[in-house]
């Protein structure tokens, strides 16, 4: 059995895990950034397609996925749209588990990209010089 997949950075960045241990950021400082937003689906898609992939995209995290990660959303909302028919293969729903969790989009892993919440001795008007 292999071991658990690798968390992308911007996750780990959200969910305040570099606050506890800054050293692990140093560590991915090469990596890509998210860059720019998911945007529309592609003009290949069918409206059924588009219909989907709008649907799904609501419910993504921000800071998650942008214009990189198009080809593997655009994998998922297939594979949605599969399961979504009578006759869907097993398969494919496990097959959508899968990808739903490398997006963050099943409770399990939605606990992991949760936006950071501020501390209680956080001031947001620190940067103003107010107390």
């Amino acid at each position: 059995m292999a071991g658990r997949p690798r968390k992308p950075s911007n996750i780990l960045d959200i969910s305040g895990a570099f606050k506890a241990h800054p050293e692990r950021k140093a560590a991915r400082a090469n990596e890509p950034e998210v860059v720019g937003e998911l945007g529309d689906a592609p003009d290949w898609m069918t409206p059924a397609q588009k219909s989907i992939w709008r649907e799904i995209a609501k419910e993504m995290h921000k800071n998650v996925c942008g214009e990189q990660d198009r080809q593997q959303f655009a994998s998922l909302v297939l594979v949605t749209e599969r399961i979504r028919k009578p006759d869907a293969p097993i398969a494919a729903f496990a097959e959508q588990r899968m990808m739903l969790a490398r997006f963050g989009l099943n409770p399990a892993d939605r606990s992991r990209v949760q936006q950071g919440k501020p501390k209680k001795d956080d001031n947001p008007f620190a940067e103003f010089g107010v107390n």
